[in-house]
């Protein structure tokens, strides 16, 4: 190698050292905890609430067996799952550029949504979610009593997550009508009311049913044990948009 060349060479690394070590400047100039919104153990999570600029509120409550929206109705548990993994798995992608800071921060201020995080009765996270990026794939956001607003993302995630707190009551409701499990169900009644004919089914053991009016006894060994078994099934999971007061439901967040 001649002197122009290992020059050259040695020129690069210097750029490359340069450009590593104002990076890492600029990283740990802006302070943890001001850029700090993932929550690490969302198993001890038990109180959310969420409030939005026009004074529409949601309050999420852990209990027992399930969760519980604004003291009065059974939260959706696969809401609740994602906007706890959204908790989890959120990351600063970057901080917004200075010149642009100035209107984000009017911008969170005029419309946005107030996250409070409690873990064992006690709040440990407030921060302000905002709207999306101009590339959609990026979320404006901000910890209270800061000045710094970032781009914050989900690793693996093309999308902003403005949506995952929302703020609308009937989003947030369980649908469930009956909250019966398949191996509880001992009996269902089908009422035909244009004809006013109706057929009755009996639960006689693991996947063994009667019909209880004889008549109907031929039409239904015609249909066949697994047949009835779907459709026991999808009776005792049938869903509703309206559902109030609380119900059993397991909870499966991590």
């Amino acid at each position: 190698m001649n002197k122009k060349n290992l020059r050259y060479l040695i020129l690069v690394l210097l750029v490359i050292l340069v450009l590593v070590v104002v990076a890492t400047q600029n990283k740990s100039t802006i302070k943890k905890e001001l850029r700090d919104f993932a929550v690490e153990d969302t198993a001890l999570v038990d109180k959310i609430f969420l409030v939005d600029k026009e004074n529409q509120s949601i309050l999420l409550e852990r209990t027992t067996d399930h969760w519980v929206l604004n003291s009065e109705y059974v939260a959706r548990q696969d809401l609740v799952n994602i906007l706890l993994k959204t908790m989890y798995r959120i990351q600063v992608k970057e901080p917004v550029a200075k010149a642009a800071q100035e209107n984000i921060i009017k911008s969170l201020a005029v419309k946005s949504t107030k996250v409070e995080i409690y873990q064992k009765g006690k709040r440990v996270k407030v921060y302000y979610v905002g709207g999306p990026t101009q590339d959609s794939y990026g979320t404006y956001m901000i910890i209270e009593n800061s000045s710094s607003p970032f781009v914050v993302e989900i690793p693996g995630f093309r999308g902003y997550l403005s949506t995952r707190f929302s703020t609308l009551e009937y989003e947030w409701k369980a649908q469930t009508v009956f909250a019966i499990s398949l191996e509880h169900l001992q009996e269902v009644t089908v009422e035909n009311l244009k004809n006013k004919k109706s057929v009755t089914l009996q639960v006689k053991g693991s996947r063994a049913y009667e019909p209880k009016k004889s008549e109907t006894k031929h039409k239904l060994l015609k249909i066949g044990g697994e047949q009835i078994y779907n459709f026991l099934l999808r009776k005792a999971q049938k869903l509703s948009k309206t559902q109030k007061g609380p119900l059993p439901r397991k909870d499966t967040s991590f």
